[in-house]
């Protein structure tokens, strides 16, 4: 986001209070044409239960978490077990319809400061066709302790989890950093984006912060070229994930790209009004991707 952009919601004088609101305060007169959106989220586990109600209490759609599965649950096991140590890191070495197969890894530097050596110390298995979990190696117990705190348990990361998945299917929101953590949410989302507000609010020591962004030039040209962005990195994983689609591909697999595949669609052409821009080889590109994900579920 270049300087110009945010120029006008500058605050001059040092801010005092709530922060969030004298920023808001500060583009008052001006036409808005969004936020620029980033966070604050503190470490935290909580049950499922405690979750669900906070997700109720802000008004927010249930199906945007859902219980830790299986597979979830001992993905956090293994992070917690190696957290803190810099010799150890975990690694998926297999994930197929029947097994998904991880790895505690320990990374040994020789006397000489030259090599390093890896070395596999535990291994945990999960069997997606008896969901059962087989973890062998020195970390045993320690994974297992963890796997039985984090089945029934949400933490930051599901946290946001809710976030991303709310602000891309209900805010319309753009990604406008490579490597994400701001987003960018249209001022015709206000209301949706006021919910989020309280679903922050239902968590001490996390918090969501804005930046207005006002209507110029400048603005729409720095936000046309992240929404491009972003939608060509979404439409390379789903042309990624049609080379590696099969006869034997699940249809709820297909049906949920072909909703990832809408819902680009649509925040395109949104956009296009909005920023008064044209994408007419983006669309084209989504349209020959929609197409192929419609046959594929035409023949199931």
């Amino acid at each position: 986001m270049d300087q110009q952009t945010t120029t006008n919601q500058k605050v001059k004088q040092p801010l005092q209070g709530d922060m969030r609101e004298a920023i808001k305060r500060s583009a008052d007169g001006y036409p808005l044409l969004g936020y620029c959106v980033y966070w604050s989220i503190s470490e935290f586990k909580i049950t499922y239960r405690e979750f669900m109600e906070r997700l109720e209490q802000a008004g927010l759609p249930s199906d945007l978490a859902t219980e830790n599965n299986l597979k979830s649950a001992l993905i956090q096991s293994l992070k917690d077990a190696t957290k803190g140590l810099k010799n150890k890191f975990h690694r998926k070495v297999l994930d197929d319809d029947k097994r998904a197969v991880f790895a505690i890894v320990n990374s040994e530097v020789d006397a000489q400061n030259t090599d390093v050596n890896f070395s596999t110390e535990t291994k945990a298995t999960l069997n997606k066709e008896h969901m059962h979990i087989v973890v062998e190696g020195p970390d045993k117990e320690l994974i297992e302790k963890h796997f039985e705190q984090n089945i029934g348990a949400m933490d930051q990361d599901r946290f946001r989890n809710v976030v991303l998945k709310y602000l891309n299917k209900h805010c319309s929101a753009v990604s406008i950093r490579d490597r994400g953590g701001v987003y960018f949410v249209p001022s015709t989302m206000q209301t949706e984006f006021d919910l989020l507000g309280q679903y922050f609010s239902k968590f001490p020591g996390c918090s969501l912060d804005i930046v207005p962004i006002i209507d110029t030039q400048e603005a729409k040209h720095s936000m046309w070229k992240a929404l491009v962005g972003d939608v060509q990195a979404e439409l390379v994983s789903l042309q990624d994930d049609l080379k590696d689609m099969t006869v034997d591909t699940q249809k709820r697999s297909i049906e949920h790209r072909v909703e990832k595949f809408k819902s680009l669609r649509d925040k395109v052409e949104m956009y296009e009004i909005l920023l008064n821009g044209t994408a007419k080889e983006l669309k084209d590109s989504l349209d020959q991707v929609g197409t192929k994900l419609h046959d594929m579920l035409a023949k199931d």
